[in-house]
């Protein structure tokens, strides 16, 4: 498997992938990432142009045609980015967001009115001699700050338009690169059940030669034979398994049938060690506390906008009417204003201010599930690193050790078949468990770097 330091992709794509939405309003940036095939990962974000167009396209024609593509997560992450379905949906979120924010800021509209009175009836009626003609420009006033508040609200909504998608996207990715990592982990368990074949057909022809021998009963063979027969089956299901798992990524950017050969990534990585208290800080300035006070402020502008109801507007009319049948022109104006508004406005603002306290009593909560949650993942994050170390400098060099012993005692008729057996299985579970830990503390890291929105260093 080619190396690339799949932690370190992680960090740098989340954090590109949150640069590019904060710098622009919409989805015509992505991650470009490039990863050598040493230790050294480079992130750059800028605009899409149709060098990178064309070769995403390209890329996407190879994932569908191409048997022998490659899939790494920085690819998976810049298709996710210029074609995820969802994700897509925020530039015309984001228009209707600045169409609403201009018409809170018109004002009232003017009105013409034409009104005739009198143009026909009896007696001295008849005809249009008494008609009444009235031409009129009428509108509102605004009283009590409406349109400011209104125009605080709407821009508060644009926010957190924004907002949301930001949160999205490292939502997005978050779950694109925790299923990455599970099909890498499910790639290297496949990679060790033919490791497991290999073992058990060495078994059979150690079980074989010794049978000719008379230094072992056939029925060793027989089990020899039928534990091979297992591990094919294995092999078979984890092979099935990884393919499940690949084709499911592709729904991130709106595929359903496409080929992969292989997802590069190395799961066995030892992180750096992470300050609880600097993840607590970055949490509390992170997208999504970011996205909480904006939906506090929409909250707050919606009450201050039902306080601005409890004063009423004016409606005014001027215009000129013409009298028919004394051949003369009179001014008109009129005023008018609902009577009893400031009652209806109050009952309007307590429930605005009861809406408000009940969203920050939720947020309060949420707030605590967050920091809870980056604490819980924190704190696994650590059991799983030091449990790597354990496996990768302690526990699998003494098995392997054991496993190269039992072999050669094996041969030479000094070990029951049983015995053999067992350190094999005990060799497997070890680096099985080995691919288990390494994969759940790649996720617990994901999550980390969700919560924050930071990209979290790893060593060199």
């Amino acid at each position: 498997m080619p190396p690339i330091h799949t932690r370190r992709a992680i960090s740098a794509c989340c954090w590109a992938a949150l640069c590019a939405i904060t710098s622009t309003a919409s989805l015509h940036t992505l991650a470009q990432t490039t990863a050598s095939d040493t230790d050294t990962s480079t992130t750059v974000v800028t605009h899409i142009d149709k060098t990178a167009k064309s070769t995403l396209h390209s890329n996407l024609d190879s994932l569908r045609k191409n048997n022998d593509t490659q899939l790494s997560l920085s690819l998976a992450i810049q298709l996710t980015l210029a074609n995820n379905p969802g994700l897509m949906a925020f530039p015309l979120k984001q228009q209707q967001a600045r169409i609403s924010q201009a018409q809170a800021a018109l004002k009232p509209a003017y009105e013409i009115s034409l009104e005739a009175e009198n143009l026909t009836g009896d007696n001295a009626f008849s005809g249009i001699n008494q008609a009444e003609i009235t031409l009129a420009l009428s509108s509102v006033l605004e009283l009590g700050g409406k349109r400011q508040a209104r125009l605080l609200l709407s821009q508060a909504n644009t926010s957190a338009v924004e907002l949301q998608q930001r949160v999205a996207t490292l939502d997005t990715l978050a779950q694109l690169t925790q299923e990455f990592i599970a099909a890498l982990a499910s790639q290297a368990t496949l990679a060790l059940a033919k490791e497991r074949e290999d073992l058990m057909q060495a078994l059979v022809t150690d079980s074989r030669n010794r049978a000719q021998r008379g230094a072992l009963s056939p029925l060793e063979v027989l089990r020899a034979e039928a534990a091979r027969a297992q591990a094919q089956l294995a092999r078979q299901s984890w092979q099935a398994q990884l393919h499940q798992q690949t084709q499911a990524l592709g729904r991130f950017w709106g595929e359903s049938q496409f080929a992969v050969s292989q997802l590069l990534g190395e799961l066995f990585q030892t992180p750096n060690e992470l300050n609880i208290n600097a993840l607590l800080l970055q949490l509390d300035s992170a997208p999504v506390n970011q996205l909480m006070a904006s939906q506090e402020r929409i909250q707050t502008a919606q009450w201050q906008l039902s306080k601005t109801q409890e004063r009423a507007d004016l409606s005014w009319q001027l215009g000129l009417r013409h009298l028919q049948g004394e051949e003369a022109t009179a001014a008109v104006v009129a005023l008018s204003m609902p009577l009893a508004s400031r009652p209806r406005g109050q009952l309007a603002t307590a429930k605005s201010r009861g809406q408000r306290e009940l969203l920050m009593l939720s947020q309060d909560q949420q707030r605590l599930q967050l920091r809870l949650q980056l604490t819980t993942a924190h704190q696994q994050r650590q059991q799983f690193s030091s449990a790597l170390k354990r496996l990768q400098n302690d526990v699998i060099p003494r098995l392997q050790q054991a496993l190269d012993i039992a072999i050669n005692d094996y041969q030479r008729g000094r070990l029951r078949f049983q015995d053999r057996l067992t350190v094999q299985e005990e060799w497997l579970q070890a680096k099985q468990q080995r691919i288990d830990t390494a994969a759940a503390l790649l996720i617990n890291q994901s999550i980390l770097e969700q919560l924050t929105g930071q990209a979290l260093s790893t060593k060199p």
